[in-house]
């Protein structure tokens, strides 16, 4: 059974956690720390900086807090594109 994601409500809780300014870097491991995925994390900081997504997510990959997660899912990415192109290819 899939939940639905608040985005608001977390942003909300954000917002109270750091009412100033707070820098990205903990801002973002505050996300990753809470139990939130790198999609969420982006959706999250992207509300919070008033940023567009694709602007949010190269902050949050590149970020210590997700980089070591982004290359392993960029590198799964990776094969299982090349898998599927293999067997496409097997397949004609």
């Amino acid at each position: 059974m899939a939940t639905t994601f608040d985005s608001g409500k977390h942003l909300q809780n954000v917002r109270e956690v750091f009412p100033d300014e707070v820098d990205d870097s903990v801002l973002i491991g505050y996300l990753k720390g809470s139990g939130l995925s790198i999609v969420q994390s982006t959706i999250v900081f992207a509300r919070y900086r008033g940023m567009a997504m694709t602007e949010a997510k190269e902050i949050v990959v590149e970020s210590v807090a997700w980089r070591e997660d982004a290359a392993f899912h960029s590198t799964f990415h990776d094969v299982i594109e090349s898998v599927a192109s293999a067997e496409s290819e097997v397949a004609e």
